[in-house]
């Protein structure tokens, strides 16, 4: 069944059926791939790539959700990232995809000239990621991982995560590559801690 979402603008329309494919290199241990695919909807973040890790994160995307630069199509920290997989024009090349930026970096009219004519532009209300933040402490904006699964919880809807790696370490991790810095715009750990409580509660599915 779809629902339509509030909280993006405009208007986006989402499957009950859906994964979050997150982009912990723990996705590796599994192939979960085919099973994947199986989904009305399948959510992927900023550049996670799909060529070549098929078997373990499946073909599909119909969502899209990045960060303003990443939207825009801006040059990758070279300092953070391993230039090879993180091409700028990834987003521009993403065809019949949601592509949702989690602040709107421009206006709609001016946003289709960062994607394919295939895919449309969502944004996330201008206030949320400061009201999530608020909401449970973390000091820190949400990852973008985070406040799509805060949306999707908050209408109505249970998710499947896969590769969301709760019990690493305080540096995130990458299937496709590796981080040479930990994260300093989030707080990973305060969210891993609300994340695991919300494994227990069962608000949603996760998959390790």
């Amino acid at each position: 069944m779809e629902k339509e979402i509030s909280l993006i603008n405009p208007k986006i329309v989402i499957n009950e059926n859906v994964a979050i494919v997150g982009s912990s290199k723990n996705l590796l241990d599994s192939t979960y791939g085919e099973e994947i695919d199986l989904y009305d909807d399948v959510i992927r973040f900023n550049r996670a790539p799909i060529n070549g890790f098929e078997k373990f994160v499946g073909s599909k995307t119909t969502i899209r959700v990045t960060n303003v630069h990443v939207f825009k199509g801006s040059k990758p920290d070279l300092n953070r990232f391993e230039i090879k997989n993180q091409p700028p024009d990834f987003v521009k090349k993403q065809k019949n995809c949601k592509i949702v930026c989690i602040q709107p970096p421009c206006s709609l009219k001016e946003s289709k000239k960062y994607i394919d004519a295939t895919s449309s532009a969502h944004f996330m209300n201008p206030n949320l990621l400061h009201n999530i933040s608020h909401k449970f402490k973390l000091g820190k904006l949400p990852t973008a991982g985070f406040a799509m699964l805060y949306i999707l919880l908050n209408n109505g809807i249970k998710p499947t995560l896969y590769g969301f790696g709760l019990n690493e370490n305080k540096n995130p991790s990458h299937y496709w590559e590796n981080l040479t810095v930990r994260s300093v715009h989030h707080h990973l750990d305060k969210e891993r801690k609300i994340l695991n409580e919300w494994v227990e509660k069962e608000k949603f599915i996760f998959k390790k």
